[in-house]
């Protein structure tokens, strides 16, 4: 890593460090957490809207140990009064109202956060399961503005859902099933034998290099998830890697793409400006395909 990166506020050594095994949180990480101007951010108030409570829940889940923070424990507990069914994460309590999308995001990041009840999280990969198609069935045969949104969609629906698997196959290895590893296997394959998308009208819905990311995928968190899935050699990725690569400035950092301005979402770095969480997760994604 370059020596840059060790100037960054003390956020950046408590997101990266690797502590896989930590499963409650302590409350010896919260200094270094209050110490970040980042985090102070995030601390501060907004809305709670459905969305903006995901969002800002989804931004803390990729900070480690978050969860030891008791302001964060009680975002997660409102989001689980407001969103939780037995048939999944919705975006209201009434199971009719599940989306595929926020079903996946709501599961991973209480998985990020390191909820204690996996019974509570568990309800969202089971949706996954039962509802969640890996293939973008009937979309590619329909032309035209609705059919591409359709497919964009599907992309979004299948990929967020694809790395909720993911981390839970990491984070509970002990629960984790041959059920699973279908569900698992079969979606990665549709990604990477589509090429992660030739229409170049998708390509463009997904070439956005911000972080955190979006309830919209981008190709930076598919090739993510690859790199958590060993996959980034597969031929499949070859052309997001491209693009990814084609996107290191000549200081060797990666900069933020204009940002959407969305209630209670916080962007990591300035826009135009040397990120240095992109850039540390575009050098550790090259590395390991190479």
């Amino acid at each position: 890593m370059r020596t840059a990166m060790n100037r960054f506020d003390p956020i950046y050594d408590v997101q990266f460090m690797p502590d896989r095994s930590l499963r409650l949180p302590s409350k010896s990480y919260i200094p270094a957490l209050q110490q970040s101007p980042l985090y102070q951010k995030l601390l501060r108030p907004f809305p709670y809207s459905t969305k903006n409570l995901i969002l800002r829940l989804s931004q803390f889940a990729e900070i480690n140990h978050s969860f030891a923070d008791p302001h964060v424990r009680r975002l997660v507990m409102i989001m689980l009064e407001q969103n939780w069914t037995p048939q999944g994460f919705a975006l209201m309590q009434d199971s009719a109202d599940i989306d595929a999308v926020y079903n996946a995001i709501q599961t991973t990041l209480l998985i990020r956060l390191g909820l204690p009840d996996h019974d509570l999280l568990r309800v969202g990969i089971n949706a996954i399961l039962n509802t969640q198609p890996m293939r973008c069935q009937g979309s590619e045969f329909n032309p035209g503005k609705m059919g591409h949104q359709q497919k964009v969609t599907c992309i979004h629906s299948i990929t967020k859902s694809l790395i909720a698997l993911s981390i839970y196959q990491d984070r509970y290895p002990e629960k984790w099933t041959f059920r699973m590893q279908e569900k698992l296997d079969e979606g990665l394959d549709y990604l990477l034998f589509n090429d992660l998308f030739l229409d170049h009208r998708s390509d463009l819905d997904l070439q956005h290099l911000v972080f955190p990311f979006y309830p919209q995928a981008s190709w930076l968190e598919m090739l993510r998830l690859m790199r958590d899935q060993s996959r980034l050699k597969h031929p499949g990725c070859r052309k997001a890697l491209q693009w990814l690569q084609s996107h290191q400035q000549e200081d060797q950092y990666w900069y933020s793409s204009q940002a959407a301005t969305l209630p209670g979402w916080v962007q990591f770095d300035d826009t135009y400006e040397p990120s240095l969480w992109i850039t540390h997760l575009a050098d550790d994604i090259l590395r390991q395909a190479a």
